[in-house]
């Protein structure tokens, strides 16, 4: 039985909008989307990605990449924080080991 084609066109995932289809579809990877994301940059994505972050946010793409950069930072900038705090407190051994 062939599957039914999804038109993910205009569909937002995450900080994605899907914009257009990249053809030609590839049979063993399935359909590519081209989507642009909040930040501006434009991505292709794998429709079964887009899919998965559609049934759970957790998993798939939801972004270009900015949101794992933007966590990333975040947790740098909350590790110096508490570091600094401990230090100031005159916790140098819990600085250390955060």
């Amino acid at each position: 039985m062939p599957s039914r084609k999804i038109d993910m066109t205009d569909v937002r995932v995450g900080k994605l909008v899907v914009i257009r289809e990249l053809l030609p579809a590839d049979k063993r990877i399935g359909s590519k989307w081209i989507c642009k994301c909040d930040c501006g940059t434009v991505v292709s994505v794998q429709g079964s990605s887009l899919r998965a972050a559609i049934l759970d946010p957790k998993k798939g793409t939801r972004s270009c990449g900015c949101l794992r950069r933007k966590s990333s930072r975040d947790r740098m900038r909350r590790l110096w924080r508490n570091a600094k705090e401990e230090v100031d407190k005159g916790n140098r051994a819990g600085a250390l080991h955060g």
